[in-house]
């Protein structure tokens, strides 16, 4: 435990990037609906129809899980998915590295409820 911890971090705002394969900056995942912006961490309600929602600085393969399975997986430099269910959603970008799949930043989960 660091005491450097911020707030946002405490709060799931978080994700892991493997900045080695590239760098991350500008990489985005939040949750919007009729209600707002929910950032990774957040409690949106199934019933207000919200959209996962990414971007990245590269284009890469999203996939989006739920409650441990591929729910949605689609290409590019951004991601928009309409969330069907409850539960945990997270997000994976994967890059192809030298012609192999190499998962590059994993999101922490936006539970919907």
């Amino acid at each position: 435990w660091s005491s450097d911890v911020c707030s946002s971090d405490l709060a799931g705002r978080a994700f892991v990037a493997f900045d080695w394969i590239a760098d991350s900056r500008g990489f985005d995942v939040h949750a919007d609906d009729a209600t707002g912006r929910h950032e990774m961490g957040a409690h949106p309600r199934l019933a207000d129809a919200p959209r996962v929602r990414g971007r990245a600085p590269l284009p890469g393969r999203w996939k989006v899980f739920n409650k441990g399975s591929v729910v949605h997986e689609s290409d590019g430099d951004t991601l928009d998915y309409a969330v069907e269910a409850t539960g945990n959603h997270r997000v994976e970008l994967w890059l192809d590295v030298a012609g192999r799949p190499l998962p590059w930043v994993l999101s922490n989960p936006i539970y919907v409820e």
